[in-house]
């Protein structure tokens, strides 16, 4: 298993524009950190942890030429501004997209032209609710009343008066949203097969979602780790873990706060993400973490 950081950095980036910290300012390519995500890769399966507003450009940059299926934590931009750039991935097979509820409600509102307005060249994603083991639905998805379906005005030809022939698709399910109680989710098959475990985490005050895949666990943007989730964990080789900054900070993890997660879970390796420029410059903040515990960084890719 292949597992790629697309982006290390919190919500504004590194560098943060207006900023004129030396970190900011840093020439190290390790310093500059896009939004957080990862890709988790198996012979021809490829997993997407997060689509923020970067992710064209982390596209690019890692060469992703197929994503077999896309996993949300949450709903904040910086982890799902980038759906529209699905669009390429998904023009000859539906798209799998995995939330729990409280995040498909805010799709379904804010992206209605893909999923109950749907227009030629929008992004054909199969939205599915994603739900913890043992959780009932919070906050049930109230779905639009709608066919799905969705209308073209043809423009008259200047010239002719007629209107030109556009191909207009039938509406797919593909748009609906499907209502499941998704505890697992495995995507592929055979030996590229990846099971996907949610774990609930606290973001602040919110529940999100992280995600274990075998020997990986990906938990970003959290504060809390509920007793049930530990046991999900256990085991667990290589821990992608939210460490904003050295202070303590209201929505994430400090870094003293991250550190008593790694003691606890005893992975064989550790690396910190959703980090702001407040984590100082890499190479110094390294020399001040314990053995088997690394600050990622972008482009950063390594096998399980």
């Amino acid at each position: 298993m292949k597992v790629t950081v697309l982006g290390s950095g919190t919500s504004s980036g590194v560098p943060v524009p207006t900023c004129r910290c030396e970190v900011c300012q840093s020439q190290d390519p390790k310093d500059r950190r896009l939004r957080a995500s990862i890709l988790v890769s198996q012979g021809d399966t490829r997993i997407l942890i997060d689509c923020g507003p970067d992710f064209r450009y982390q596209a690019l940059r890692a060469g992703i030429d197929k994503i077999s299926a896309v996993f949300l934590t949450h709903i904040h931009f910086d982890h799902s501004a980038g759906l529209d750039d699905l669009r390429i991935y998904s023009y000859e097979t539906p798209l799998p997209f995995y939330a729990e509820p409280r995040v498909a409600r805010v799709l379904l509102e804010k992206y209605d032209y893909v999923f109950t307005k749907p227009y030629p060249g929008a992004p054909h994603i199969q939205l599915n609710t994603l739900l913890p083991a043992g959780e009932s639905v919070l906050n049930p998805l109230e779905l639009p009343e709608t066919d799905y379906g969705f209308t073209i005005d043809r423009p008259l030809s200047a010239t002719t008066g007629i209107a030109p022939a556009v191909d207009i698709p039938e509406p797919a399910e593909v748009r609906s949203h499907v209502v499941l109680p998704l505890y697992k989710v495995t995507v592929g098959s055979g030996a590229d097969a990846l099971e996907v475990l949610p774990i609930r985490l606290l973001h602040g005050q919110l529940p999100i979602l992280g995600f274990r895949i075998g020997p990986l666990a990906y938990l970003t943007d959290c504060t809390y780790i509920p007793d049930s989730e530990w046991p999900k964990l256990e085991g667990v080789h290589t821990l992608i873990l939210d460490a904003l900054r050295w202070e303590p900070h209201r929505t994430h993890f400090s870094v003293s706060q991250a550190l008593e997660v790694v003691a606890r879970l005893k992975p064989q390796q550790t690396f910190f993400t959703h980090m702001s420029h407040n984590i100082g410059f890499h190479a110094e903040a390294e020399k001040r973490l314990p053995e088997g515990v690394h600050l990622a960084y972008d482009t950063l890719s390594f096998d399980i």
